[in-house]
């Protein structure tokens, strides 16, 4: 009787944690929580999310997370394919996409976007590009490649690229339909830190630090501020500089980590965005450097990923 009560202990343990891990996104029962950098031109805070308690309605069990400093709160719920969120618990109101591991190469998907914003689409045009496996935190777990055209439907030439990690979600943003990624919008979002049950799933690369309370952004002395994004960079960074039309020439120059020139470029010779690509460049951390009539304007350390 006592082994069969220990097999069937087994048992249930590994439908358990079988089915626990099938998740494509974190739920309540996972005590999951993130620390995502909002940067708005030169000032930078953290927002923190964390889920409250599971909670049914409209047919389903939802995990209601609070988004602080600010306590707003949306309604997330996730099966062994799709993840799915609200932002109130009126079941008038519509459920969206945001993630969806159910996809073959070539497929698109129309999450969730902006859905707050009157007069805009509150979806956006989603494609998988590809699709392959990686050890993330010791962990392999399936990567989805994802191409979304920012300015759907009005424009389909203008594409980003977005990694989605099943069992993580976004390494952008976990929660990128509750915020804004376009160029004109005035925010940009770093994730920090995650966490899981206690234990760390991911740490910012560029600061090599969960503590957001050593964040800052360099300010020239002469006021000339500017930033890079996205950090860690797989192919390419877009460099906003304030007021450059003010400023005949400024001139940006990559260094490695061992600060050897690896890259220069005029980025008043660039056409409409500062976009630098970075195809070529190894693995590793890299120096930014900005500078006008030879003046040193400010430096950001950056990481580049290669594609696999």
């Amino acid at each position: 009787m006592k082994v069969y009560l220990f097999l069937l202990f087994l048992v249930v343990q590994f439908f358990t944690i079988n089915a626990k891990a099938q998740n494509v996104f974190p739920i309540y029962s996972d005590s999951a929580k993130w620390s995502v950098a909002e940067w708005y031109w030169y000032d930078v805070w953290t927002k923190k999310y964390q889920y409250d308690y599971d909670t049914t309605f409209c047919g389903h069990t939802y995990s209601k997370i609070t988004i602080s400093p600010y306590m707003s709160s949306a309604y997330f719920r996730s099966d062994s394919l799709r993840t799915y969120f609200r932002y109130g618990s009126n079941c008038l109101d519509k459920e969206y996409l945001i993630y969806d591991f159910s996809l073959n190469v070539g497929d698109k998907v129309y999450p969730g976007y902006e859905v707050n914003l009157p007069g805009f689409s509150d979806t956006l045009l989603f494609r998988l590009e590809s699709v392959d496996t990686l050890i993330y935190m010791g962990v392999d777990r399936i990567r989805f490649k994802m191409r979304y055209y920012i300015n759907y439907p009005y424009d389909t030439s203008y594409y980003r690229i977005m990694y989605w990690l099943k069992g993580i979600g976004s390494l952008m943003h976990p929660f990128y339909s509750l915020k804004c990624m376009q160029d004109g919008c005035e925010s940009h979002y770093d994730l920090l830190c995650y966490d899981s049950l206690g234990v760390q799933l991911y740490q910012d690369m560029v600061y090599n630090t969960c503590d957001t309370t050593t964040i800052g952004i360099d300010v020239p002395q002469n006021k000339v501020g500017f930033r890079v994004y996205p950090n860690p960079i797989v192919d390419y960074f877009n460099v906003f500089v304030e007021n450059q039309a003010n400023y005949s020439e400024i001139e940006l120059i990559i260094y490695d980590i061992q600060v050897r020139e690896v890259k220069r470029i005029c980025l008043n010779n660039l056409k409409n965005r500062n976009i630098v690509d970075v195809h070529g460049l190894k693995s590793g951390v890299y120096f930014v450097s900005l500078f006008l009539s030879g003046k040193l304007l400010g430096t950001k350390k950056i990481v580049v990923m290669e594609e696999r």
